[in-house]
C-alpha cells in the first residue's frame, strides 16, 4: 500500500484530496489520467493547476478546508476566477 501511495505522489498527487479524487473518481470510473500540477505562466510567476486535460482545455481545482482555510479562501477564489 505504501508503494502505491508513493507512486501516486510521484505522479503529482499533492494532497489527500487529490489522492481521493484519483482513487474514487478517476480510477473508479476508468477516466483517463489528467496532467497533475500543471504549470502555467502568470504575471510575476506561475500557477499550478491541480488537474488539467489539455485535449479538452479543462482545468480542475480541488479545494478543501485544509489547503484553503477561511483566511485565504478569497485569495484562492480570485485566483480560480482569473484562470
Amino acid at each position: 500500500m505504501l508503494t502505491s501511495l508513493l507512486d501516486d505522489a510521484a505522479e503529482g498527487c499533492a494532497s489527500v484530496l487529490e489522492w481521493r479524487c484519483l482513487r474514487d473518481v478517476e480510477r473508479a470510473h476508468g477516466l483517463p489520467a489528467p496532467a497533475r500540477q500543471w504549470r502555467r505562466p502568470r504575471s510575476g510567476g506561475h500557477w499550478y493547476d491541480d488537474l488539467y486535460r489539455p485535449g479538452e482545455r479543462l482545468r480542475i481545482e480541488l479545494d478543501g478546508q485544509a489547503a484553503h482555510p477561511a483566511e485565504t479562501r478569497w485569495r484562492d477564489c480570485r485566483r480560480d476566477n482569473a484562470a
